[in-house]
């Protein structure tokens, strides 16, 4: 078994209460100026209780010898290690992943920087990389290469967030060609394909999700929704496969981007199936904006049952694993929102909340505000000037129960539930392909939201079961590989 020989310093046996460091580290003129911030900010993190960092990006390039710069991030991993902290390295966040794989270096590849441009529409070809394509396998393996020989035998190394934010979206033709692959192992011959999908083909290669309406059947655009989510999970074992070339003992954590149970947006993309996620991390997590809810329904707040339903969503959802918030958000997502703003007893409830529903740990996004770009001046546990906030205040103060009381709330658990909320995906998007009546477009969504706003109303806890899928929620939550 790959974990057996897995060491207690290589575990999570704690509440993790950490943040994200995240610099754009070109606005240092000079090291000296990043090595002064950083024995700042650390030093006040250490003084908030802050026992975790996730570190995004983990790198930067010399641009003259097209080769990795680690000086930066070995002064900051050193300066975690001095102070007996853990650090949590981002290998790959895919909106974001010129840190990884800049534009010259797709250029490096034969033949994908025209395929790109021409299949994604992005000209800059620094977003949203086709993980899929073969060529870009060996720039993974490179990479993640570089940063676990580097810093994967560090005392302070915690885990590995692999892949933040997973949403992997390509209608590329080796994507086309899994699609049939599933197609078949799910339907078994065309025949009944044909049936289901209301058409007649006599051939598999005519078979494409994108030559069929939705007026004789649903299933074609609900089975390339549901294989996208699969193939999200297919992806992510890969990199993990990876990575455990390299590096066969600390866990690996993966976050969608909250649930889409609780968003009520349309299933996919963003909104990924945490259940298939689940299945191949070892600490399974998602990043929590509820402000979102208020941008997409007038401002209106999230309600805190709203809440509920989403921790408790992923506590399902991860089986036997145990849950993490990677990514929970910090104030306004810019400086000019008219939302998202938090408050102290905010940042507490919410915390308190995910706890109560058997998380382990959260990361807030992020420790500084943003200094430039489209979230200019948003985010962030600090003021501008690098001092608490509020929200920040409110994140040392939980630190300092966790710190006493961590390795007790770490091991407690809810009472097993004596209800079950059944949710069945393939029902729900069916209701989202009723496009032209919007009233009842997430009727599944409300319909389950309801049910279990009424229990926790009465105090009941419900259990949220993926109707298809085997359930492992009443098995003792245990670690990665039993």
């Amino acid at each position: 078994m790959l974990f057996s020989a897995i060491s207690s310093a290589q575990t999570v046996q704690n509440i993790i209460v950490g943040t994200v460091y995240n610099v754009f580290h070109e606005e240092y003129r000079s090291d000296s100026g990043f090595f002064k911030d950083v024995d700042k900010d650390f030093s006040l993190m250490k003084s908030s209780n802050i026992n975790y960092v996730m570190i995004f990006p983990m790198n930067q390039w010399n641009l003259d010898t097209k080769r990795l710069l680690w000086t930066r991030t070995d002064y900051m991993i050193k300066k975690i290690e001095k102070l007996g902290m853990k650090f949590i390295p981002v290998m790959l966040k895919e909106e974001q992943d010129g840190y990884y794989f800049p534009i010259w270096k797709f250029q490096e590849v034969k033949g994908i920087w025209k395929e790109h441009n021409l299949d994604n529409g992005n000209k800059n070809n620094d977003e949203n990389i086709d993980f899929d394509d073969p060529r870009i396998n060996p720039l993974i393996e490179n990479y993640f290469k570089s940063v676990i020989k580097r810093y994967g035998k560090s005392p302070a190394l915690g885990f590995y967030n692999i892949w933040n934010e997973p949403h992997y979206y390509s209608n590329s033709k080796h994507v086309i060609s899994e699609f049939k692959k599933w197609l078949k192992n799910k339907y078994g011959n065309l025949k009944v394909l044909g049936m289901l999908w209301g058409n007649n083909y006599t051939d598999w290669n005519q078979v494409s999700p994108f030559l069929n309406d939705n007026w004789n059947s649903s299933m074609p655009q609900i089975d390339w929704t549901i294989f996208m989510n699969d193939f999200n999970g297919m992806l992510l074992a890969r990199l993990k496969k990876t990575l455990r070339k390299l590096d066969t003992t600390h866990y690996v954590n993966a976050n969608p981007v909250g649930t889409p149970w609780a968003n009520f947006s349309d299933y996919g993309f963003y909104n990924q199936d945490n259940w298939v996620i689940a299945d191949y991390d070892d600490i399974h997590g998602i990043s929590y904006y509820p402000d979102w809810w208020e941008r997409a329904h007038g401002l209106k707040p999230c309600p805190f049952w709203l809440h509920n339903l989403t921790f408790n969503t992923v506590r399902c959802a991860s089986g036997r694993k145990n849950y993490i918030l990677t990514e929970l958000y910090t104030n306004a997502q810019n400086g000019l929102a008219l939302n998202g703003y938090l408050t102290k007893n905010f940042v507490t409830d919410l915390a308190w909340t995910a706890l109560a529903n058997e998380c382990k740990g959260i990361i807030f996004w992020k420790w500084l505000p943003f200094f430039r770009g489209r979230q200019s001046l948003g985010r962030g546990l600090c003021r501008i000037d690098g001092s608490l906030a509020p929200r920040g205040e409110a994140v040392k103060e939980l630190g300092a129960v966790i710190k006493k009381y961590g390795s007790i709330l770490f091991k407690a658990r809810l009472k097993k539930p004596q209800v079950a909320i059944l949710l069945d995906i393939v029902g729900l998007l069916k209701t989202l392909e009723q496009t032209t009546e919007h009233s009842t477009q997430k009727f599944m969504y409300e319909s389950n939201a309801g049910l279990f706003k009424a229990l926790y109303e009465k105090n009941i806890t419900a259990d949220i079961l993926r109707m298809g899928r085997p359930q492992q929620i009443t098995v003792e939550k245990c670690g990665p590989g039993t």
